[in-house]
């Protein structure tokens, strides 16, 4: 194979293509469908590699009496995906596990060319056929534990080795996107050194890209590593070099150990990222860390209208219709009616401690206020993880409040098709994690991309972004017990201060705003700006 014909592997364990294929968790994955599209509109030949969870992340329904279900519905994809009948076979807990390879041919739906591994087949036993049926291992519900984790992020690192030799692919860059498929590098780097390959750790190096996506824990995994070994049948003393420590195995530091370059997601994580590696690597990065900003696709979260608005007036007309929709959404759901001249705030978004989605109620008084005057309607949407019992607790406390509240409300069945129509409809677009821990956040971009103003607190993108476009509030950063309080009062300052004045004062000053930041989000913050840089910085 030619240099020309040299693949950029993309591994991700989640990835957004389109809503009726339930292979996304939450932001990694539509991180990762992003870069795929634009890959392919650019012609740069980018290959994704993911697994087929046939369980998906979990289906979301409500209760009315008991609040929000969960549930899982096993599906097939005949006609969006095919079956290669290629059959890896690769080694865990030093047994076969066999994966069926399944494809989304290269401009299907817009997309790069993405290879997915299903072991949920029948030459597998039990406990191997759950490897693949979950994104990220699944929940205790059904029967996830370390094992499990660990062998999904193997069989993602393996078996994308596998299938590159096995289809003679010759690999220009092994990009891993989060820590969860650092196995990936390590599984190129055991086969190197028993090659007896010179120079093992500077060809690997030479070839991986690592980025990493959160500051979180959840994100960043340590495993046991006789564990790790015993599962992997990695020689344990690599793995004590890659991993960074004799008792625990670091997949972040592994990740960022065998890259040639890391980067962090935002320039404000990147502060995040350095302090972070620096607790997992005992030696320092080849190179230093550095920032890519992510990015949106216009292809899928801007509607034609909003593309085509050029003044205020046809952002608001434009916005006035999927305001429609949004409201059409709503009463269909929860059998609510909301004003179509008042001004809808939405906050949906993986439901998780650090995204603070109860802030606005940290004093009732005032939120109840807002919506008893209708100044304010409050919509709600999102996922906690199922194992995330104080989560889905603050879900069920939404829930509980929506029945004494005629505008608030919170929707389930959450996925990317109702988060597109939220933004579309939403006037205010509610951002509120706790600084310093959002790591990017693009919610708040596709969101402007269609017409909704962003609040939120300076975390993130946000800081990057012209503050004149959005309405920012809260601490920066400063950590202490008084944090939440002190952002509390700030949102509601800026509510009464700035946003209502300006919606119900003066609507062409406010689509104007809106106008400005869409233009923003066109200019500055596509995935298309975002994989140039990539191309031009990771992917050299």
């Amino acid at each position: 194979m030619s240099k020309h014909n040299k693949i950029i592997a993309f591994v991700t364990p989640e990835v957004f293509v389109c809503p009726e294929l339930h292979t996304v968790a939450g932001g990694l994955g539509v991180f990762s469908g992003a870069v795929l599209n634009a890959a392919y509109k650019r012609g740069i030949p980018l290959v994704g590699f993911t697994i087929l969870p046939r369980e998906g992340y979990y289906d979301q329904g409500l209760d009315l009496e008991l609040g929000m279900t969960v549930s899982y519905t096993p599906r097939h994809y005949p006609h969006m995906l095919e079956n290669t009948g290629i059959r890896l076979r690769i080694e865990i807990c030093g047994s076969p596990v066999f994966v069926q390879v399944h494809r989304l041919r290269r401009g299907k739906f817009g997309f790069s060319e993405i290879y997915f591994f299903d072991a949920d087949i029948p030459e597998n036993d039990d406990l191997s056929r759950l490897n693949t049926l979950h994104l990220y291992g699944g929940s205790f519900s059904r029967g996830a534990n370390l094992d499990r984790k660990i062998s999904q992020s193997l069989l993602i690192g393996k078996a994308t080795v596998a299938l590159i030799e096995h289809l003679q692919l010759e690999v220009q860059t092994l990009h891993i996107n989060e820590s969860h498929c650092s196995f990936a590098a390590v599984d190129y780097f055991q086969k190197f050194l028993r090659e007896g390959r010179r120079g093992a750790l500077a060809s690997v190096r030479d070839m991986v890209r690592f980025t990493t996506h959160t500051p979180v824990d959840a994100g960043n995994p340590r495993y046991p590593i006789d564990r790790v070994a015993y599962l992997s049948g990695y020689d344990r003393d690599m793995l004590v070099e890659v991993g960074g420590d004799e008792e625990e195995f670091s997949m972040t530091g592994a990740g960022v150990y065998l890259a040639g370059h890391t980067n962090a997601v935002s320039k404000k994580h990147l502060k995040k990222a350095r302090m972070l590696v620096g607790r997992f690597v005992k030696s320092p990065p080849q190179k230093p860390i550095i920032s890519i900003t992510n990015g949106a696709s216009q292809d899928f979260w801007q509607y034609a209208d909003f593309h085509n608005a050029r003044t205020p007036h046809e952002l608001m007309q434009a916005k006035r219709q999927h305001r429609k929709t949004l409201i059409d959404l709503v009463e269909g759901i929860s059998g609510k009616t909301l004003h179509r001249e008042h001004m809808i705030v939405v906050w949906a978004r993986r439901f998780a401690e650090y995204k603070r989605p109860k802030l606005i109620f940290y004093n009732i008084d005032w939120l109840r206020s807002a919506i008893a005057l209708g100044r304010m309607q409050l919509v709600y949407a999102g996922k906690p993880h199922p194992d995330d019992k104080a989560m889905v607790d603050e879900w069920n406390s939404i829930y509980a409040m929506s029945k004494s509240f005629a505008n608030l409300v919170i929707l389930p069945g959450f996925d990317m098709e109702m988060n597109r129509t939220l933004k579309a409809g939403a006037d205010v677009w509610l951002n509120t994690p706790r600084a310093p821990y959002e790591a990017c956040g693009t919610s708040g971009m596709s969101a402007a991309m269609v017409g909704a103003v962003n609040c939120s607190t300076p975390d993130g993108w946000m800081l990057e972004a012209d503050p004149e476009n959005a309405f920012l509030f809260g601490s920066n950063g400063v950590q202490d017990s008084d944090q939440d309080a002190f952002d509390a009062h700030e949102l509601y300052t800026c509510f009464d201060k700035k946003i209502m004045p300006l919606f119900y004062g003066n609507q062409f000053r406010w689509y104007n705003k809106a106008l400005a930041a869409k233009q923003e989000m066109e200019k500055h913050w596509t995935a298309d700006r975002m994989l140039k840089e990539y191309t031009d910085i990771m992917y050299r």
